[in-house]
């Protein structure tokens, strides 16, 4: 702590900092006043820093309670990189754990997904969601699944997303050896 507060005497509008600096105060001190001052200060230092919004906005449906307000920082965090996996994972999570909408939930981790095939945050979610019996497959085998993730990787949210997905179609193989693995972890 002595040493964000030492950093921060430096550089009083590191974004970077600030972000750190509340994680530190959120998570470990419990301190969310103080946290959320930091988060403020970090987003006004750089409106389009995904991971002071997520936080931020993570902030504030667990110790405010403001879903409302959460969403809209997600939404910003979003805006700010389309293609940040992170950003739609955690948005996932809040879906889930404060809207209990599970279908926009799976959305998101589609799209964190398309962003990072490979992304293990989404994919253990995913597979946890599929293991829980939360989303069923259409026909309920392992090729489903596949089909379900291979997907997960193609679809095109809009034509700006084309190029992306050819680059995707690349990882298709590296993918599926993922699946084979959740696969496995299914059926154990």
């Amino acid at each position: 702590q002595e040493l964000y507060k030492k950093s921060l005497s430096l550089t009083e509008n590191h974004t970077e900092t600030l972000c750190h600096y509340a994680i530190l105060l959120c998570d470990s001190v419990k301190d969310y006043a103080r946290a959320e001052e930091m988060f403020k200060n970090a987003v006004e230092s750089n409106p389009k820093h995904t991971l002071s919004l997520c936080r931020y906005a993570e902030l504030h449906a667990m110790s405010r309670k403001n879903i409302d307000l959460s969403q809209t920082y997600f939404q910003r965090a979003i805006e700010s990189d389309l293609n940040n996996a992170d950003t739609y994972y955690r948005y996932a999570l809040f879906l889930l754990h404060y809207k209990r909408d599970l279908t926009g939930a799976c959305r998101q981790l589609k799209r964190a997904l398309v962003s990072a095939p490979d992304h293990p945050d989404s994919l253990c979610i995913f597979a946890e969601l599929l293991s829980q019996g939360k989303i069923a497959l259409e026909k309920g085998d392992a090729d489903d699944l596949a089909d379900t993730i291979s997907f997960c990787t193609f679809v095109e949210f809009d034509n700006s997303q084309k190029s992306l997905n050819k680059k995707m179609k690349k990882q298709n193989s590296k993918l599926m050896s993922d699946v084979s693995l959740i696969d496995m972890m299914l059926r154990a």
